[in-house]
């Protein structure tokens, strides 16, 4: 019986919501805050190849990189997430 007490209240200490407290470990490379920061102002893909000198691909698998690390499906999430976690601190979301 105090086994299964004891079980149980640890059970009980444990966070609730483990997404963000593992996001918060989260970094995202230069290239990735720079192709986050020119989705910031609205740019397209192309746009952005444009601009650092790099293939449409790139930054699309770039961005599929940091949808991937901050658990989101787009662009919006994605800024709304780096804007939290403090990611991407000079961005109005």
């Amino acid at each position: 019986d105090l086994f299964w007490q004891l079980r149980r209240s640890t059970y009980k200490y444990e966070p609730t919501d483990t997404k963000d407290q593992s996001l918060r470990d989260i970094t995202l490379s230069e290239r990735e805050q720079d192709i986050l920061l020119a989705v910031s102002k609205g740019y397209t893909n192309r746009e952005i190849s444009d601009k650092l000198l790099i293939s449409q691909r790139s930054v699309e698998y770039a961005l599929t990189g940091v949808f991937s690390k901050l658990e989101v499906k787009s662009r919006t999430e994605a800024l709304m997430k780096a804007k939290k976690f403090k990611l991407l601190s000079f961005i109005d979301v």
